[in-house]
C-alpha cells in the first residue's frame, strides 16, 4: 500500500497535534452515514449531555453500518496507518455520534456568533476508571490513541459559533507530562483536569466541510464550541489505538509523547 500522508503531513502531525484530510470520505458515504442520524434524531434516540448541549445518539445510529464502517470505506485507514504504522492499528467501529443542535439558551444569555471561544474550556478523554471503597473513581487520562473526526453537516467551514470543533495547537505538547503528573498523583476522576487546568493558550475553530476528516493526537485539547447558527452540527468521533495500547499503557503515559506513533520515528531523533 502506498502512503497517504507526506513527510510535511506528518510534520504538521508532530507540531500541532492533528491534521486535516479535506475531502477524504465520498460524498455518497457522507450522505448515507448523514441519513441514518437524521432517522434517529427524528426517533428520539438519543440522549442529552446537559454540559454542552450537544445530543448523544443511541444505538440505531452508531450501530449502523453506513456510520461504523464510513472509515473502513475511505483512504482514511491508511492515513491512519501512516502515523501508527502499518499492521499496528486497532480499529474501533463504534463511532460517537456527535450531534450539537442550536443551543437557544445560550443566544438568550446574549453570546453572540461572532464571539470567540473561551480559552480554558478544554478537556481530553479521562478514560478507564477504577472505583475505591469509597466511591472515588480513578482514570488514567489515556484511553485510546488517536482521535478521528469525521464532518457530516455543512455550515461548520464558516468561522463563527456554529459547534465545530475546537483545538488547541500545539497543546499535546504541554498535556503530556501534566497527565502524566495527574496520574501519579491519582488526581484523574470523572475528568483529567480540574478548576486548575494547564493555560494551553487560545484554541482555534476547525473549519471543515462534509467529507473533511481530522486526525487527533489523544492529548491534543479540544472541546465542540457553541452552537449559534441556525443548523445543528452533526459529526462522527472514532477512537483508535495502537494494537498494544493496553499492554504498553504505563509505557505511553511515562514514555515519549508519540511512542505509539510508530509511523512518525523515522521523523524524530528521540521518538524512539
Amino acid at each position: 500500500e502506498s502512503n497517504m500522508l507526506s513527510d510535511d503531513d506528518k510534520k504538521a502531525f508532530i507540531r500541532d497535534g492533528y491534521i486535516v484530510l479535506r475531502g477524504a470520505i465520498a460524498p455518497g458515504l457522507i450522505a448515507a452515514a448523514l441519513k441514518v442520524v437524521d432517522t434517529a434524531y427524528e426517533n428520539g434516540d438519543y440522549e442529552v449531555n446537559e454540559h454542552n448541549s450537544t445530543l448523544k445518539m443511541g444505538d440505531s445510529a452508531w450501530r449502523h453500518d453506513d456510520v461504523g464502517k464510513i472509515l473502513d470505506r475511505s483512504k482514511v485507514v491508511q492515513a491512519i496507518r501512516d502515523l501508527l504504522g502499518k499492521g499496528n492499528v486497532m480499529f474501533q467501529r463504534k463511532a460517537q455520534v456527535a450531534y450539537t443542535p442550536t443551543n437557544k439558551q445560550a443566544i438568550l444569555d446574549g453570546r453572540k456568533i461572532s464571539d470567540d471561544p473561551p480559552k480554558k474550556v478544554y478537556h481530553i478523554d479521562a478514560g478507564l476508571q477504577k472505583t475505591d471503597e469509597h466511591g472515588n473513581k480513578f482514570g488514567n487520562g489515556t484511553p485510546f490513541t488517536m482521535l478521528v473526526g469525521v464532518c457530516l453537516s455543512p455550515g461548520q467551514e464558516v468561522d463563527e459559533n456554529r459547534g465545530q470543533f475546537l483545538v488547541w495547537p500545539g497543546s499535546h505538547v504541554t498535556l503530556h507530562p501534566a497527565v502524566r503528573e495527574r496520574w501519579e498523583k491519582g488526581l484523574i476522576g470523572d475528568s483529567v483536569f480540574g478548576e486548575d487546568k494547564p493555560d494551553i493558550g487560545a484554541p482555534m475553530r476547525l473549519l471543515v466541510s462534509p467529507g473533511d476528516v481530522v486526525l487527533a493526537h489523544q492529548r491534543l485539547g479540544h472541546q465542540p464550541s457553541v452552537n449559534l447558527y441556525k443548523n445543528a452540527r452533526k459529526n462522527l468521533y472514532f477512537r483508535i489505538s495502537h494494537k498494544k495500547h493496553k499492554e504498553w499503557i504505563d509505557e505511553v503515559l511515562k514514555g515519549p509523547l508519540f511512542m505509539e506513533y510508530e509511523g512518525l520515528h523515522h521523523l524524530m531523533e528521540c521518538e524512539t
